[in-house]
């Protein structure tokens, strides 16, 4: 008769509630997952997920950190005859995360064994008797959606909105000449037809980046006559649904009177049937298509790779903006320094019950999970849906305060690199490691050199950043579709050229002059990440610039040229003004510069983000977007805040917990919300860029340098940089389409090619990867 294991008490665990997350199906820690070997042990107390494995044991070292002394390992068995794990997905025809019983799949192709484990005991006997809250706690887990699962339950899918335009519809005729007309009225086009709602002309549908589509005749119709919409002909269905697409708001809209509008141009929408592919159908085959690059300019397929340092990760749904990003920067050796080392003891130390919850501990798990090679495997080998990485607990902790990165559409990935880094920095600092952040080495300063053209008086002002945007040349505008071609060269060289400004104060003259601003390096990074400026506003409608950018036959790029020398001898300094400190504006020209980079004027994303989006920059955009016919005139002047010390205002409790979260000290979470009116994510931001002045608020502060540049930056090396890596966009938004990142791997065994694609979890050689048409690049100082 064996012993009974002393530690089977009530005391030892908790049963899970409706709101319990339950970490079952994958380790916090690490990407084990329950179909491995030893399974997934769940804590009976916390469900956090640990691994079980040798010699990782991330499951003890969890039981070691909280004393939680009992879990439940729960493995999936790969049935023998299971031989239908290779019967093809259903075909997708929507942009959405399609709901399906995920327990009848796992029923139908495992078998699941469940096993009570104490750490002090170990593995209980099967026909162990456990007390009731026990065993009511592994019924609940076993029953319950993962955490993970409990992030996919509502499905993904872009929701038509109804606009007030559709209610202004006026039909102009009674019935069409031709019901049966099926070509463009202006052109020998037959598919992608649209018709007018008011008129009944039809027309053929915009022209696409690659040259497909039609030839505009139907915005053409708009333009001419004004008429607001119109419906793509082939997709009306009995059921009311329809592509309907308002040219006032310039999107895809719910009609939510499409029969009776059918009905005034003589159509019965009852005898309609669906023949042609709707606008996202179209979308989502299109991202479907980008295997094209999956194969050499000669048809042969790319060779696939695995192995350390070349594991892909898996598409969530529109995930590949994070995976990209993630691939370029888990790939710098400074990253993999700090995020690979010494990851027990910060397991051990960090405040954190459940690593899922800790921004350090995921960074870890991605970056020893990439870069090791335990996850890689070959594309089609039957390992690859079980092994691969999922990047879900660091997209869930990284994007936790953000209403935009969050959600599950498509983003621009320059805007998400900007945003992580802000984001790890401030964990780096929230555990006193300022001094070890590998962000650091995205950091440099900029020059702007102002001079007066009346007295010549210089104005110098230098400020910090982690990457820049470069101007591209276009011929969106031209008649002509030859390709253009612009040296990287010319683009720093027009990014630095003299900029003429108008009605400038100089504090000298005392009065408004015309001055010159010229913008220069005052100091260079290790990793400068450069994002090419590829949309312009035509028509207050983004478009894609489809320039190619031509580098060095070696990749390399040199800007000693564009080194900044501060004011020089014999230069008078224009004098400052007398600042108001009590009312004084902070500007986030990091934000000020992503909306810049989508052709809004810089004077309107300032006002939009200081007087309309309280320094959120969705916000801003959003009001950018909607007042675009503001946007020809000049922005009005931007007000000081109401000083926020002032003894009437009051800081919220709650908002200062959950500062105190991230590991700053209450009178510091105080101080930050103060300044910024309780706006969290500015308070963060403030914490982040004034580490000095909390220093002197309180001993143990969040140590780091201040965001103020030193009297002088002096940076006397040489500026010669390598290309390292590259992100790819295809599509037309930034906010569509897909993303693909290629990296430089010096140590691969592959001849001359050291260029690896990462398209999400495929990875593959790439002997002539397409870096004259990337968005993102990366490169590296020698």
């Amino acid at each position: 008769m064996s012993v009974q294991c002393p530690h089977l008490s009530n005391k030892n665990v908790t049963v899970p509630s409706q709101n319990s997350l339950i970490y079952k199906d994958e380790c916090t820690m690490c990407f084990d997952k329950d179909k491995f070997k030893d399974g997934i042990d769940v804590c009976l107390k916390c469900f956090n997920g640990g691994c079980s494995s040798d010699p990782k044991l991330h499951s003890q070292l969890h039981s070691l950190k909280t004393g939680h002394s009992l879990s439940l390992n729960i493995q999936k068995i790969l049935k023998v005859n299971s031989e239908d794990i290779y019967e093809p997905a259903a075909k997708i025809t929507k942009l959405e995360i399609m709901e399906k019983d995920e327990a009848d799949e796992e029923t139908r192709l495992y078998d699941t064994k469940l096993r009570v484990r104490c750490f002090e005991c170990g593995i209980l006997p099967d026909d162990t008797v456990l007390p009731d809250d026990i065993q009511k706690a592994i019924n609940v887990i076993v029953s319950s959606l993962s955490a993970g699962k409990k992030s996919q339950v509502q499905s993904w899918a872009p929701k038509l909105q109804e606009c007030e335009h559709m209610s202004l519809i006026n039909n102009v005729v009674t019935s069409l000449e031709n019901k049966e007309n099926k070509m463009c009225m202006h052109c020998d086009k037959t598919e992608n037809l649209w018709m007018c709602l008011e008129c009944g002309s039809i027309g053929c549908g915009r022209k696409q980046y690659d040259g497909s589509g039609g030839n505009n005749h139907a915005i053409e119709h708009f333009k001419e006559t004004g008429h607001k919409a119109s419906v793509k002909l082939g997709t009306i269905q009995p059921n009311g649904t329809a592509d309907v697409y308002c040219y006032i708001c310039d999107d895809n809209k719910f009609d939510p009177l499409l029969a009776k509008h059918l009905r005034g141009v003589g159509i019965n929408i009852e005898d309609q049937t669906k023949t042609e592919k709707g606008m996202n159908e179209l979308e989502l085959e299109q991202n479907l298509k980008f295997d094209f690059s999956m194969v050499t300019d000669d048809g042969k397929s790319l060779t696939p790779l695995y192995g350390e340092g070349l594991t892909g990760l898996a598409n969530l749904g529109n995930s590949c903006y994070i995976s990209s990003i993630a691939q370029c920067v888990f790939s710098l050796p400074e990253f993999i320094k700090r995020y690979h080392e010494n990851f027990s003891q910060h397991l051990l130390e960090c405040k954190h019950q459940i690593p899922a919850q800790c921004l350090i501990c995921q960074m870890y798990k991605m970056c020893i999970g990439m870069n090791s090679g335990e996850y890689s495997s070959i594309s089609g080998n039957l390992s690859r849906n079980i092994s691969n990485i999922q990047p879900r607990m660091f997209k869930e902790i990284i994007a936790k305060n953000s209403d935009l990165f969050s959600q599950s559409g498509q983003q621009d990935a320059y805007e998400f690199f900007i945003y992580m880094l802000k984001n790890i920095s401030i964990a780096e600092k929230s555990i006193d490691n300022a001094f070890n952040d590998p962000t650091e080495v995205f950091d440099f300063y900029t020059e702007e050199k102002l001079q007066c053209t009346n007295c010549k008086g210089v104005k110098v002002i230098q400020q910090k950043t982690n990457s820049l945007t470069l101007p591209l040349i276009s011929n969106n505008t031209s008649e002509t579709t030859e390709e253009l071609n612009v040296t990287i060269d010319d683009c720093f060289k027009d990014l630095c050229k003299a900029e003429i400004i108008d009605g400038y104060f100089c504090h000298n003259c005392q009065s408004a002059q015309t001055v010159t601003k010229t913008t220069s390096f005052a100091s260079f990074p290790q990793i400068l990440v450069v994002q090419m400026r590829r949309f312009e506003l035509l028509n207050w409608v983004p478009t894609k610039i489809n320039t190619n950018v031509i580098l060095e036959d070696d990749n390399s790029v040199s800007l000693d040229t564009y080194r900044g020398y501060g004011i020089q001898p014999g230069e008078i300094e224009l004098m400052d003004p007398v600042e108001n400190t009590d009312n004084s504006v902070n500007i986030d020209y990091e934000k000020v510069s992503i909306l810049a980079s989508s052709g809004f004027p810089e004077d309107w994303c300032i006002y939009a983000l200081h007087e309309k989006g309280n320094n959120d920059i969705e916000i801003a955009m959003n009001w950018l977007v909607d007042n675009i016919d503001q946007l020809s005139t000049p922005a009005p002047s931007i007000s000081s805040k109401k000083n926020s010390s002032d003894s009437s205002f009051k800081v919220n409790d709650d908002l200062v917990n959950t500062i105190c979260e991230m590991g700053f000290t209450v009178p510091q979470s105080k101080l930050a919300l103060e300044k910024t009116n309780n706006d969290i994510e500015r308070a963060m931001d403030w914490l982040f860029n004034n580490s000095s002045e909390l220093n002197e608020i309180t001993e143990g502060g969040v140590e780091g340098s201040s965001n103020d540049p030193p009297a002088t930056v002096k940076d006397e090396l040489p500026a010669n940089y390598d290309l390292i890596s590259f992100i790819s966009h295809k599509g037309k938004s930034v906010h569509s389409g897909h993303y693909v990142a290629h990296v430089r791997k010096n140590n691969l065994e592959l001849g001359d090619n050291k260029w690896v694609l990462f398209n999400d979890d495929r990875v593959v050689s790439q002997p002539n990867p397409p870096i004259e048409s990337a968005y993102i690049y990366f490169f590296s100082r020698k």
